[in-house]
């Protein structure tokens, strides 16, 4: 039995949530839809925006990168349109030995998602490693390790004329329970040998 799992799996971020009355249209039509590469650079951004500012600061934050593999992972879920999390199974990567998941439902913008699960900070005391309510989707934005991101973001319909989104992000690597997200001390003080600092991120070569 498996016995890692992701904290960002724990729970699920609702914002502006309607029933879904009005489809966008069947799985097939979604399908064939994909984000513009604006919408992926947007949520590589405020994904790197909030790990560079974490507190207590971080000394080995890895800069995150796009996956097109995470993303096509992502977009397979996304498309579903449902309220569920996707299954580990369905998450298996060739590049990747564990991948973690955040997603969210509603009609907040990439950024205003991406914050939502960011707030979790507000529930993390990191010198206990404890939370006091709902924060793994923030440990797993703020996961040192993860350097990979593939996010999806679909239209799944509308209500008194405005859209909602299924949004999914998936991590490589995923974050553990029971585990510090990162180390604190002087942001790139602790890089990987051969990384360089970029703005209190740890930049791959």
């Amino acid at each position: 039995m498996k016995t890692l799992c992701s904290l960002a799996l724990l729970c699920v971020c609702f914002m502006g949530v309607w029933s879904r009355d009005e489809p966008a249209g069947p799985v097939e039509e979604r399908m064939i839809k994909r984000q513009s590469n604006s919408e992926d650079q947007e949520f590589l951004n405020a994904h790197n925006n909030k790990r560079r500012i974490v507190s207590p600061t971080a000394a080995n934050m890895k800069e995150m990168k796009w996956s097109e593999e995470l993303a096509t992972i992502a977009r397979n879920h996304a498309q579903k349109c449902d309220y569920t999390t996707s299954t580990e199974r369905s998450r298996q990567s060739s590049t990747f030995s564990y991948v973690g998941e955040n997603w969210y439902m509603g009609t907040g913008s990439i950024s205003e998602v991406v914050t939502a699960w960011d707030d979790g900070k507000n529930y993390y005391d990191f010198s206990s490693n404890t939370c006091s309510s709902i924060c793994g989707h923030y440990i797993q934005v703020v996961w040192s390790a993860s350097e990979y991101l593939g996010c999806a973001r679909v239209l799944c319909g509308r209500k008194f004329g405005t859209n909602y989104y299924k949004s999914v992000c998936n991590y490589g690597t995923g974050s553990l329970v029971n585990l510090r997200p990162y180390i604190s001390g002087t942001p790139c003080s602790q890089c990987p040998s051969g990384y360089t600092c970029n703005n209190n991120l740890c930049r791959r070569p």
